[in-house]
């Protein structure tokens, strides 16, 4: 039922009856209410079609969202596998550099005991030419002894020839 029904409705006129005035009153009385349902009503409705857009709004902020969420759920895992990678490179790295540090200590180690053997060389090697310079300076000395020798045995012979030439004469 609605306002305009009640508004076209008539009732036949008798003698005995309801007072037309009250009965037109309330009629009218019952139209107004409702129109005003009816304005609520349509008021109401407007208001819910309303609501149905900004859920419906409201459903595609969350769709997106959620499809946000999910490609950053994505991006997370892959970043974490990118991590867990990074932390495994970085650990043989680490071990590499452990494996290194062991080598270049021995390698030090090598190295003073080679400095230290090569002093020792060296030290053997002056002491070696020290003796050559001596065993060199040594021969000189013969040698110059032996041209002296053979220079004076020369010499001898000579005077020896010039003694006996002067015992001839």
């Amino acid at each position: 039922m609605d306002a305009d029904i009640v508004k076209e409705v008539e009732f036949s006129r008798r003698m005995r009856g309801y007072d037309m005035g009250e009965v037109d009153a309330f009629l009218e009385k019952i139209e107004a209410m409702l129109r005003r349902r009816d304005l609520e009503t349509e008021n109401l409705q407007h208001k819910l079609e309303e609501l149905d857009g900004a859920r419906e709004a409201q459903t595609e902020k969350l769709s997106i969202l959620n499809g946000q969420v999910l490609l950053a759920q994505e991006e997370n895992q892959r970043l974490t596998a990118k991590i867990e990678e990074l932390q495994k490179e970085l650990e043989e790295k680490e071990a590499w550099i452990e494996t290194l540090e062991g080598s270049l200590t021995s390698t030090r180690t090598n190295l003073a005991a080679a400095q230290s053997e090569t002093l020792a060389a060296e030290s053997r090697a002056k002491t070696l030419e020290n003796a050559a310079q001596k065993q060199n300076h040594r021969e000189e000395l013969q040698k110059r002894l032996t041209n002296a020798g053979s220079a004076a045995m020369d010499s001898l012979k000579q005077m020896s020839r010039s003694i006996k030439s002067l015992k001839k004469k």
